[in-house]
């Protein structure tokens, strides 16, 4: 098994290892015994436990990230903005409650460790508030940079509410009540082709 592939198969193996048992009951010995790995391995590829959430995060999003391009592209905002936030929704809703409060921690302790597309979603988001504006979709007028650094803040805020709460809310439709009333929509942003879905968001393993 190549290097690579002996790290995205811990990832697999440690997702559905805490999906199956709790994170707290998976140790690293159990991880590497699932794909018959060494411990060293798996802190050469992996470094810590926590980190397997992280990459499964990173990858989930930068997998995503394509597709909810192509729906501001193809669809126009108004129907990309909900669809856009909702890659989040879908990756916290398949990590479930638990598994999501214990990567939001590892990130508020470790803020240098974040998902690599960040950036590249917050100028998407960013684009699509900016199309919002010259539709005169929206009330606001502040600096579209600034409105996508705000949700994306809420967005997170409220990811980290939801998996404290056990998932006792809808993520997705509050982050869309809350983020219509911020930005001001003249109407309900209401996906005119319910068709076409949302980017796909693959199961943990």
């Amino acid at each position: 098994m190549k290097m690579e592939e002996k790290r995205a198969a811990l990832i697999a193996a440690g997702i559905a290892l805490f999906k199956e048992k709790g994170y707290e009951k998976v140790s690293v010995e159990e991880i590497c015994a699932r794909i018959h790995v060494t411990k060293p391995t798996f802190y050469n590829r992996i470094g810590r436990k926590e980190m397997i959430l992280i990459h499964w995060f990173n990858e989930q999003s930068a997998n995503a990230l394509p597709e909810a391009r192509q729906i501001l592209e193809e669809k126009g905002p108004r129907a990309a903005f909900p669809k856009l936030f909702s890659c989040f929704h879908q990756i916290a809703n398949r990590m479930g409650p638990e598994l999501y409060a214990v990567y939001s921690n590892y990130i508020l302790q470790n803020p240098d460790i974040y998902h690599v597309d960040y950036e590249k979603w917050l100028d998407l988001a960013a684009e699509c508030i900016r199309q919002l504006q010259e539709e005169n979709a929206i009330e606001s007028r502040q600096d579209p940079m600034s409105l996508a650094s705000l949700l994306m803040q809420i967005n997170d805020g409220l990811c980290i509410v939801w998996a404290s709460q056990e998932g006792s809310f809808d993520l997705q439709g509050v982050f869309c009540q809350w983020s219509s009333d911020l930005l001001g929509f003249h109407e309900p942003f209401i996906d005119p082709n319910p068709s076409y879905c949302a980017p796909r968001i693959s199961e943990p393993s």
